[in-house]
């Protein structure tokens, strides 16, 4: 199986170098690397330039997802392998692929644990690898061969948003086949194609890492805070989304369940009015004694808090 490389970039010219190298130090070359320039107002471009046997695509900045369908569109070969700019592959990531992908021929995409890092002025600081538990039990009920599971992702991407984009290698005909990537998206439009394809295909998971996930300031999602506050309001967009497209009650229980997160979220913020707001679309959403619990805590927070502690009060004697 043939396999293109497709790196998205925006003034990336601090870490483009390093992930283009990660692809070209594979012990399963890949058969082509495609750049797709978003705009990029920095020494990007030229940095690029410098590597001869790339691809390179430049296009005014009209987002990720429309950089990875410029991408897809110009690849020649059967196999998408996706990688951002500012992340890492471990020099064996395409060859474990491409042997999962052979041995579980029904697989539509596949994706892998990655290992998350930061960097500091004096060296990289790794961090856990991304391993929520959602997915390690879907892991652990569906494993097929050691260090490896295939099965329906799609109840897991419902319940969690833990697939990442530089893990994934996908059957560029299934890319096309589900209408690629959302351009309407600015954030969320990864997780919002890998449950289209979910719903299409099983999928092959490598439980190991081979990509490194770089978390850093200057990324789209910020750090901290901000990070946390985008990641679930990006979630609750692309779930929402999907609910409306492809109604469910899974997909009704996982949109009230998205908002009861982040509901949790604003309440531990003190955001009262934002939190109310949230507990009561979770609410319409799907009733459930999560949501009626946060609506009050977010309606009544003193009250809410004296209950609480008078009813641990209680236990304690």
């Amino acid at each position: 199986m043939n396999v293109s490389a497709i790196i998205p970039t925006f003034n990336s010219a601090a870490f483009i170098s390093e992930a283009i190298d990660s692809v070209r130090a594979q012990t399963c070359s890949v058969d082509e690397i495609i750049v797709i320039d978003d705009g990029s107002t920095d020494s990007t471009t030229q940095i690029v330039a410098d590597y001869p046997e790339i691809k390179l695509i430049g296009q005014n900045h009209l987002g990720p997802a429309a950089a990875r369908n410029t991408g897809i569109r110009q690849a020649q070969s059967e196999l998408i392998a996706f990688l951002d700019s500012d992340d890492l592959w471990l020099a064996n990531k395409i060859e474990r692929q491409l042997s999962a992908l052979a041995a579980s021929p029904s697989a539509g995409f596949s994706f892998a644990t990655l290992a998350t890092f930061q960097m500091s002025p004096a060296a990289e600081i790794p961090s856990e690898l991304y391993l929520p538990p959602e997915l390690r039990s879907w892991f652990e009920a569906h494993t097929c061969r050691e260090g490896t599971a295939l099965g329906d992702v799609y109840p897991l991407l419902l319940r969690a948003n833990c697939l990442q984009t530089s893990s994934v290698v996908a059957r560029r005909d299934a890319l096309i086949e589900v209408g690629m990537f959302d351009e309407s998206l600015i954030h969320g439009e990864d997780h919002d194609l890998w449950l289209r394809l979910a719903r299409r295909w099983p999928a092959v998971y490598l439980v190991e890492p081979i990509a490194k996930y770089q978390i850093h300031s200057s990324a789209l999602s910020g750090s901290g805070e901000k990070r946390q506050d985008l990641f679930y309001r990006s979630t609750i967009g692309t779930i929402s989304k999907h609910a409306s497209a492809f109604p469910s009650f899974e997909a009704s229980k996982a949109l009230a369940r998205s908002y009861n997160n982040y509901t949790a979220h604003l309440l531990k913020a003190q955001r009262w009015k934002d939190a109310k707001q949230s507990a009561g679309k979770s609410l319409r959403s799907m009733p459930t004694p999560s949501g009626f619990r946060l609506l009050v805590e977010a309606t009544f927070p003193k009250m809410y808090s004296r209950a609480v502690g008078m009813l641990h009060g209680g236990r304690a004697s």
